[in-house]
């Protein structure tokens, strides 16, 4: 139930599902605040330009400051992730709350301010 369990398993990737969960983080942070390319086309570019506010702050530096929580939630976690999981040691746990964190502010705040309505539905035809 890990992310990347083959990867790990066998130390194929010593702490391979650890590795894959960062980068792929930092694949988001940088999609988010244009650090890939050009920082004027990023979402955080868009959302400072609306002036978008969480709190007393900009709301794309709050989402950057929970990527950078959840970051180091995960570098928290020494073993892999299946050992974690296994062990209960509550690390893991803490990792996926973070990023959930940032789910919200992802899923709820970010679209609001930007005027994009989300649907969910079943359109399968039946």
């Amino acid at each position: 139930k890990v992310e990347a369990y083959y990867l790990s398993k066998g130390n194929l990737i010593p702490n391979g599902s650890n590795k894959l969960a960062l980068a792929h983080l930092k694949t988001f942070i940088s999609l988010f605040d244009g650090s890939y390319g050009n920082k004027n086309l990023s979402l955080k570019a868009y959302l400072d330009a609306l002036n978008a506010k969480n709190a007393n702050q900009l709301l794309s530096d709050a989402i950057l400051s929970q990527f950078n929580i959840a970051q180091t939630a995960i570098n928290n976690i020494s073993t892999n992730f299946e050992t974690s999981a296994v062990s209960n040691d509550g690390k893991l746990n803490k990792a996926y709350e973070e990023l959930q964190k940032a789910v919200i502010f992802l899923k709820t705040d970010m679209p609001s301010i930007l005027g994009v309505q989300i649907t969910y539905s079943d359109a399968d035809g039946d």
